[in-house]
């Protein structure tokens, strides 16, 4: 018995039964029976409401199509026609033609639709999306590195990890979505029902994920990425066909731009094409094209510079100055990179040593260091060869790897990164928070500085949960004895958060953009800096923010509160006072609570979790309210007040919430005081450590060597005789004490224990003299102790004379 599938119900399996009272029923009872596959849709929404136990054969388990349009062509082997029914507006029963193999429309090895499936389906997800008037997204995917399994490992595995990679796909989208297969390693994902832009990214987000976990293949595991080109229907094409071409070109794009990204075909063309790019950075290191700018780092909270980091730009001859994301992944793909970052090194090596010889000794050089770079294994005989050619230490020199190479080559990068650092240098993960990498990647790679991402730090201010990443960051790379660094500051507020929170580097336009060389030496001369002021809350009027949606309101409070001193501000509405909250350093805010749009609540919880710093009240005439009182109970709202207001008393309670906000900020500051203190503590303690750890390990060295000599001065047959800087004897062999006596001993004077004529040698820088000693004669050399001044003492050794 079939089954009717009802508004908001998932399409039941063929045959699970249902009511024949209804006139819908009956007629999927009778398609049921049908020798045909068949299918009915809305043909309002295209969604599917019921499928035979042959459709389901047709397109096989989990791919039936999502939407009508797929049958509304007569070609293909598929018909569609017309049935009137109960509800209001019509279906489509689609049928398949007699003697058309349904096998042959999907894909033998991954049982996803193939080409020509995939042509069907996705003209039938447009059609529908046409009606709708609503978007589709279509998806090329290419897997990057294919070609290399198929040549290592065979093609068997390369099969299996298709199959693998088809599954994974499926996974990543919803029922509705269409997978589909072009051949070799290209999929095709068609994304319908309304799609936006960030939905697409989200889509293409987990699809990157899923296919960067690693493949179990009967070789082993192995690491594979993928590259995306998207199209949107209607804007990129007004067919599926036409969408589908101007997916591939924006693969091809990505592909050429940067392997493992993805990227929309209306973005346009930033890139030059394939061929033409490799042959002219082929020759553009020969033609001195590529140039090198600085962007500055300071220190936070000094505000002094701490150095820079080296950024690559090619000066076109035609297409004017490229960004690296334009061309690395085709530097990479060529292995021009190799020869790039060495040239890149050397030039930053030496332009660091000039402005170290006219600054700061302890400034740092940041590098870019990629995948590829880092498994050349002569990079560190390379760096350490520039370090010693330019005078650098090797602890000013940073290397920074991207987050997502650090995920995506794993293991393979412990070794070579090892070797860097064991020359000294310092090691950096850069945009950190983009990709997926968790605390196990920063305790397995021998790192000293977490980057966090400019994506992270544009939304500290904006975005509580973004914000609260960033910060969270902060926190866990000090706990793991790591400093950090913020890329792309832009705003105070930003700048503000960041100082709080003790991050330890700032980075962004807010400061400096990147400049040339030439451009930043004169800046050098004059010293470049972070206002104190902008770090450290200087001295600056009280401000309050006033948000009433009534300008009456507010022109009455502004008047009331005009001699007060008060910074005044004012918003009519909760998203207003947002924006002036984005922009401006705010102690004490006064908000209405019926507004439009935004109650005064609302606005005051959001306004907590972006600034907690600020003290919120409410002035409102509506007093019975049970969000107030929550909000209140909660800790989101310091006060309310009533409307009409006496003045007297709101002016207090505003004088104190500034008292309050007063407080609360002095609390803050040694607050923050001491966390620097502590971490600044925990540096100088690990510092101490290892310096305590050197020093043993050195004493343990001189011991073993103390022994040794001993050892070897016992040894020998002629008296032997040390002293120290203080005239003490500090050695003394059997040999000598048998001739001089046994007050010779370690500890005595030596110019008790030794005539006259051999101790006033030490007071002539050392020399030699004839003496007899029991009843022989002696020849004995005072000689001071090899590159050691006369306060660390003299060797006597004593010569016998032949009569």
């Amino acid at each position: 018995m079939a089954s009717v599938i009802r508004d908001g119900e998932a399409p039941q399996e063929p045959g699970a039964g249902g009511d024949v009272s209804d006139p819908q029923a009956l007629l999927a009872c009778c398609l049921d029976e049908a020798d045909e596959a068949v299918w009915v849709l809305d043909a309002v929404s295209g969604r599917l409401l019921y499928a035979n136990a042959r459709a389901g054969a047709w397109f096989g388990s989990g791919s039936m199509p999502a939407a009508a349009g797929s049958f509304e062509r007569a070609g293909g082997g598929l018909v569609a026609v017309d049935v009137r029914g109960a509800r209001e507006g019509a279906w489509l029963v689609g049928r398949a033609r007699p003697g058309t193999d349904a096998p042959a429309a999907r894909d033998a090895l991954t049982a996803v639709p193939n080409r020509f499936l995939l042509q069907e389906l996705g003209e039938g997800v447009v059609a529908a999306a046409r009606r709708a008037r609503s978007c589709v997204a279509v998806v090329c995917i290419d897997l990057d590195g294919f070609s290399a399994i198929n040549e290592s490992y065979g093609h068997r595995a390369g099969d299996r990890l298709l199959q693998e990679a088809a599954l994974r796909l499926r996974g990543c989208v919803r029922e509705s979505d269409v997978v589909g297969r072009l051949g070799s390693d290209e999929f095709v994902l068609v994304l319908g029902e309304a799609v936006t832009r960030d939905a697409v990214a989200a889509a293409l987000a987990r699809a990157s994920a899923a296919l960067a976990q690693p493949f179990a293949l009967e070789t082993g595991e192995v690491h594979i990425g993928a590259t995306f080109g998207v199209a949107v229907f209607p804007e990129d094409g007004e067919s599926f066909e036409c969408a589908l071409r101007s997916a591939g070109a924006a693969l091809g794009r990505a592909k050429r731009l940067s392997r493992g990204s993805w990227r929309f075909y209306s973005d346009g063309e930033a890139g030059v094409s394939q061929p033409s790019l490799a042959s002219e950075l082929r020759f553009a290191l020969e033609r001195e094209e590529f140039a090198i700018h600085y962007q500055p780092r300071f220190l936070c909270p000094e505000g002094r510079l701490s150095g820079f980091e080296a950024l690559l730009r090619w000066d076109h001859p035609v297409r004017g100055v490229l960004l690296p994301e334009q061309f690395l992944g085709m530097l990479e793909h060529t292995g021009l990179i190799i020869p790039l970052g060495r040239w890149i090194l050397a030039s930053v090596c030496r332009q660091f040593a000039c402005w170290r010889g006219a600054g700061d000794p302890q400034w740092v050089m940041a590098v870019n260091l990629s995948a590829r770079q880092a498994a050349d294994p002569g990079l560190a005989d390379f760096v350490a060869e520039c370090l010693a050619d330019h005078a650098i230490p090797a602890q000013c020199l940073e290397f920074d790897i991207p987050e997502r190479v650090l995920m995506e080559q794993g293991e393979a990068l412990v070794e070579p990164l090892t070797r860097l650092k064991a020359l000294g240098v310092r090691l950096a993960v850069d945009d950190f928070g983009t990709g997926f990498a968790s605390l196990t990647y920063l305790k397995r790679f021998p790192l000293d500085v977490v980057k966090i991402d400019r994506s992270l730090v544009r939304s500290v201010s904006v975005d509580p949960a973004e914000g609260a990443l960033a910060l969270a960051v902060i926190d866990m790379a000090h706990q793991l004895k790591l400093r950090v660094l913020a890329e792309g500051v832009e705003r105070e507020a930003q700048l503000a958060l960041l100082s709080a929170q003790c991050c330890d580097e700032l980075q962004g336009f807010l400061f400096c953009a990147p400049l040339s060389a030439a451009e930043l030496d004169g800046q050098l001369v004059a010293g470049m800096s972070i206002e104190p002021g902008r770090l450290a809350r200087a001295e600056r009027p009280r401000t309050l923010l006033l948000v009433d949606d009534e300008e009456n309101i507010l022109s009455a409070l502004r008047r009331l509160l005009r001699r007060e001193g008060y910074r005044t501000l004012t918003a009519g509405s909760g998203a207003e006072g947002l924006a002036l909250l984005a922009e401006q350093e705010v102690d004490v805010i006064v908000s209405d609570q019926r507004m439009p749009g935004m109650t005064g609540v609302e606005f005051l919880r959001k306004a907590k979790e972006l600034h907690p710093e600020t003290v919120r009240m409410v002035l409102s005439g509506y007093t019975d309210l049970q969000s107030v009182t929550d909000a209140i109970n909660e800790g989101d709202i310091y006060k309310f007040l009533t409307k009409p207001w006496d003045d007297a008393l709101l002016k207090a309670n505003i004088d104190e919430a500034f008292r309050r906000k007063a407080l609360s900020d002095e609390n803050r500051m040694l607050t923050r005081q001491v966390q620097v203190a502590n971490i600044e503590l925990m540096r100088v303690n690990a510092h101490l450590q290892d310096a305590l750890a050197a020093q043993s390990r050195r004493l343990e060295v001189g011991k073993s060597l103390v022994e040794a000599w001993q050892a070897v001065i016992e040894a020998l047959p002629l008296p032997v005789l040390g002293v120290d800087g203080d005239g003490l004897v500090a050695l003394v062999n059997s040999a000598a004490l048998a001739e001089i006596g046994s007050c010779a001993e370690v500890g005595a004077a030596h110019r008790d224990v030794l005539p006259a004529e051999l101790a006033g040698l030490v007071d002539g820088g050392g020399g030699a003299a004839h003496v007899v000693l029991c009843g022989r004669k002696w020849l004995v050399r005072c000689s001071p102790l090899p590159a050691s001044d006369r306060r660390n003492g003299f060797l006597y050794a004593f010569l016998p004379e032949v009569s």
